[in-house]
């Protein structure tokens, strides 16, 4: 119905988007739906299936990958775990 009425993008947030079971079925909906799809992820949970389809619509696409901090140990004691710091920013 929104794009129907002319919003031509649709941005998905929330918490980390891709925790929701159905996040990749959402997004494939969105993309369908709208010009453009903006994205707001931590980057931790993105997995193979979802990257594909983000390369395959990366035309679409707006990726917002939030970094709490440049120090990894500043970044994973804000998250509360380890995470991968210079895996998130190779994305």
């Amino acid at each position: 119905m929104m794009y129907e009425n002319g919003v031509l993008t649709c941005e998905i947030t929330g918490g980390e988007v891709f925790v929701h079971p159905n996040a990749k079925e959402i997004l494939e909906f969105a993309l369908k739906k709208f010009k453009k799809v903006g994205i707001l992820t931590n980057g931790t949970l993105l997995k193979k299936d979802i990257l594909e389809l983000l390369i395959n619509y990366k035309e679409k696409i707006v990726i917002g990958i939030s970094l709490d901090s440049i120090n990894s140990e500043k970044h994973d004691n804000f998250r509360g775990k380890k995470i991968h710091l210079t895996k998130l920013v190779k994305l």
